[in-house]
């Protein structure tokens, strides 16, 4: 998908008011013929005219978090309107996703929800207190970071066949560790497994320190983790990583291989992704309103190093063309969960 072409922010805004404001035209001449009490109200005509949030289902300090900062600061300078990010942690994310689903739609409370949230809870959490592609609707993509299979820098594994074939040759040996149960990083080490006919044993943590002291001690043998969080050990020759959970080799660190490489796996593609949303039923004018703006300010080179500072690729999209994604990949973890008999 590629960015937006390049003019000015101003002319950028006024271009998405204008459309917005002709799509409602014909039903604003109609409007003429009925009473006043029947007029349509143009949803942009004092928008943004308060504070907007941005919430986020974890801590501060995090990918995820820098993400939400980033576009907050977007939205507020080309808006000219307030935007703060509020930290909701807890349950994976579900939490600040559900506040989100049920607050009032009116463009003024976004939600910065990434794959757990979106399109994995929702096959785990019996009660997930909202429907994620029903409840919410999504604006633009912010970030996608792919996961990174890395090992500990001396280990014996210098590929990731090397590390396949000792599990096909001693089934139950192999494990990988995740940040836990049901987390992208779990279940791309899952549909590794079921792809490639492997039994790869998972192993959940809960905390990066631990996972990288494991690693360096022997008592793992991998880990799928995100390539942000790899990276700056893989730098210090703590670790190597092996391949990434990609449909192809990543720009930011051009010299590691992808999954999709490998014979007879080459659709593997698992990013991290993470995208703003709004309320299910919030007005079309706004969220294109509010796409426009963020794309544009993701072509800004000043923006984009930002990004990539966190191994992210940059995508670019409509409202209508992320929602076909979100249904794709939601019912591909679905089946992961379901072949895999996972459960929490």
């Amino acid at each position: 998908m590629s960015l937006m072409s390049d003019v000015s922010d101003r002319f950028e805004l006024r271009h998405a008011r204008r459309n917005a404001v002709r799509r409602l035209g014909a039903l604003g001449l109609a409007s003429l013929a009925f009473p006043a009490k029947h007029a349509v109200a143009n949803p942009l005509r004092a928008y943004p005219g308060k504070p907007i949030r941005i919430l986020i289902g974890y801590a501060p300090g995090g990918s995820a978090d820098v993400s939400a900062r980033i576009a907050a600061e977007a939205l507020q300078g080309a808006l000219g309107q307030s935007v703060v990010v509020e930290n909701l942690p807890g349950a994976s994310g579900s939490i600040a996703a559900r506040v989100a689903a049920r607050s009032a739609p009116d463009g003024y409370t976004l939600l910065l929800g990434n794959t757990t949230e979106i399109s994995i809870s929702q096959h785990l959490i019996k009660d997930l207190g909202y429907r994620p592609l029903a409840d919410l609707v999504p604006i633009v993509p912010v970030y996608s970071i792919t996961h990174a299979i890395a090992v500990s820098a001396k280990s014996r594994y210098r590929s990731l066949e090397d590390l396949l074939s000792d599990a096909r040759d001693n089934p139950g040996a192999v494990t990988f560790a995740s940040a836990g149960v049901g987390t992208p990083g779990h279940l791309a080490g899952e549909m590794l497994g079921l792809r490639t006919g492997t039994a790869l044993v998972h192993v959940p943590y809960k905390g990066g320190g631990q996972v990288l002291a494991d690693l360096l001690g022997g008592q793992l043998a991998c880990h799928f983790g995100a390539l942000s969080t790899a990276m700056p050990h893989a730098m210090s020759g703590s670790l190597r990583v092996l391949a990434v959970t990609a449909g192809q080799r990543v720009a930011t660190v051009p010299d590691v291989p992808a999954v999709s490489e490998i014979a007879g796996i080459e659709d593997f593609d698992f990013p991290l992704w993470g995208d703003v949303f709004a309320p299910g039923d919030t007005p079309r004018e706004i969220v294109d309103l509010l796409n426009a703006t963020l794309n544009k300010a993701y072509q800004r080179p000043e923006v984009q190093s930002r990004i990539k500072a966190l191994y992210s690729e940059i995508w670019s999209a409509t409202s209508d063309q992320f929602a076909r994604f979100l249904a794709a990949d939601a019912e591909r973890y679905g089946r992961v969960i379901e072949e895999s008999r996972i459960s929490l």
